[in-house]
């Protein structure tokens, strides 16, 4: 994943990320598989609802939470690594 810091002035700092679909996939993937098993759906038992079916019903939704989940992480990382300090987010 890349970034940049944008210093927007003196004292506010804009950090861009950069998340390719290669870097998506294995997270996106690894979250459908973890919300699979609690999927409920007329016609099939809890939990055994066909991935496609899964994708379909929620893949939007899964593939947000797994790119703020990336940037959530990334973003400690960043601030840890180049030492800046945070006051507010917006």
């Amino acid at each position: 994943m890349e970034y940049k810091i944008n210093s927007i002035e003196d004292t506010v700092q804009e950090i861009e990320f950069i998340i390719t679909n290669d870097e998506l996939t294995p997270a996106y993937n690894q979250a459908l598989l973890k919300l699979q098993p609690k999927v409920a759906l007329a016609g099939f038992r809890k939990g055994k609802v066909p991935m496609p079916m899964v994708k379909n019903m929620y893949g939007e939704s899964v593939k947000y939470e797994a790119q703020q989940d990336m940037v959530n992480v990334k973003f400690r990382e960043v601030i840890n690594e180049k030492k800046v300090g945070v006051i507010g987010l917006v």
